[in-house]
């Protein structure tokens, strides 16, 4: 006997039991027999009356039926609940994989609080094209809708459209919190090492590119750190570059060169070059493979250090975790930004590992990204929280160890 007559022989022996309305209606789906579907759902709603209990066969559906299905059993949910507000992630999920992005944004856009379906509107415009993110991007601004600026970020800046990355930091500059400081890494970093650095190297601070980051910078009165490639009298280096809103910048240079980086770039050689203050605390900037040796992240702490900021292109599989530590021996929050995706020179290819976080001085995460997809996150964190080195009533790190030889420097 088939499972669709099974179903169909248990549900009219008790047409009030749930559980086999929603197996027939599922074996209905499966086999596309959309007019019985239709048919039988009819039934839900005589039956249940409650959206929380068609919502669990909704979610069933959406795991293994038909999308148009789903689409459909959402509104006509909607229609007889007599609420377009039911049900909003399941049908922007369905509406997405049946391509309807039309009525998705149209969804989309009568969705009150926005901030939770920021993932699947990032996914959305992932698949677009570039007149239709282009239009939604439009008309985004003209209703004022500020909170999804930054998904627009993350997506113009993976498409190249550095035009509309500047744009939407003018916007972020004028409605948001201006004393954020916002790590932006570049996707620059080289792999092919010798024509990425011919072509896209750039001096600090005489180039156009510094010229347009300064000037966003004082606009914006937000500070930034990235990632780029230094060209400096000929010679190329891995660096970070920090630009604050009164015009300071810093450079720091990457000290531990990883693998084939050492055929092309030269090893920078002063981690106080990493060290700037803002907004009353101390940042400490380290690049990718630095995380590999703690002395200097201990290092850095010893300089007053109240966060480290990771600017990285990770392919080894254990700085998210080593980072996580140092966080707790130190005492202070780290910050890791991290690409994601894979890229390929000659016979070698290189997979990004992604899960950009956050770290407390606890050790706790306080925001992780996955290694799958671009992902902005805002924190508020309290940075004075690092300027607590105990451990418990008897243990403080820098009493501890400031008479252990090797750690014989001066504390600040």
């Amino acid at each position: 006997m088939k499972l669709e007559e099974i179903s169909y022989k248990m549900f009219k022996e008790n047409k009030r039991n749930l559980l086999y309305l929603s197996d027939l209606l599922l074996s209905l789906s499966s086999q596309k027999k959309s007019k019985e579907f239709n048919k039988f759902s009819d039934t839900l709603f005589k039956y249940f009356k409650d959206p929380s209990i068609v919502y669990s066969v909704i979610k069933t559906l959406e795991r293994y039926g038909e999308p148009k299905d789903l689409k459909f059993l959402i509104e006509k949910s909607r229609k007889i609940f007599n609420t377009q507000m039911l049900y909003e992630r399941e049908y922007l999920s369905v509406l997405l994989k049946l391509k309807d992005y039309e009525n998705f944004w149209k969804e989309f856009l009568n969705i009150k609080n926005k901030s939770g379906f920021m993932d699947i509107f990032l996914d959305y415009l992932g698949v677009l094209d570039e007149k239709f993110v282009e239009r939604i991007f439009k008309e985004t601004k003209e209703y004022g809708i500020k909170e999804i600026f930054p998904i627009f970020l993350q997506e113009f800046s993976r498409r190249k459209k550095f035009d509309y990355v500047i744009e939407i930091y003018d916007l972020i500059g004028e409605k948001e919190k201006r004393d954020s400081l916002i790590v932006f890494l570049y996707k620059k970093d080289p792999i092919n090492f010798k024509n990425f650095l011919e072509k896209n190297s750039f001096s600090v601070p005489e180039s156009k590119e510094f010229e347009v980051l300064l000037k966003t910078v004082k606009e914006t009165r937000t500070g930034l750190v990235t990632g780029f490639p230094e060209k400096n009298n000929g010679k190329f280096y891995n660096s970070a570059l920090y630009i604050l809103p009164d015009g300071k910048y810093g450079v720091y240079r990457k000290i531990h060169l990883f693998y084939k980086e050492k055929l092309h770039f030269e090893k920078g050689n002063n981690p106080l070059d990493g060290i700037f203050e803002y907004n009353g605390f101390k940042f400490g900037i380290i690049v990718c493979f630095d995380w590999f040796f703690p002395e200097q992240i201990r290092y850095l702490t010893f300089k007053g250090v109240n966060m480290i900021l990771h600017c990285a292109n990770l392919v080894l599989p254990w700085s998210q975790r080593a980072m996580r530590i140092y966080s707790v021996i130190n005492r202070i929050f780290t910050l890791t930004c991290n690409r994601i995706g894979e890229e390929s020179c000659g016979n070698e290819k290189y997979i990004f590992t992604g899960k950009s976080q956050i770290v407390s001085p606890s050790g706790k995460i306080i925001a992780r990204a996955n290694s799958n997809n671009e992902i902005l996150r805002v924190k508020e964190i309290n940075l004075k929280e690092s300027e607590d080195k105990n451990i418990n009533e008897y243990n403080n790190i820098f009493e501890d160890i400031k008479n252990f030889f090797p750690y014989n420097i001066k504390i600040l």
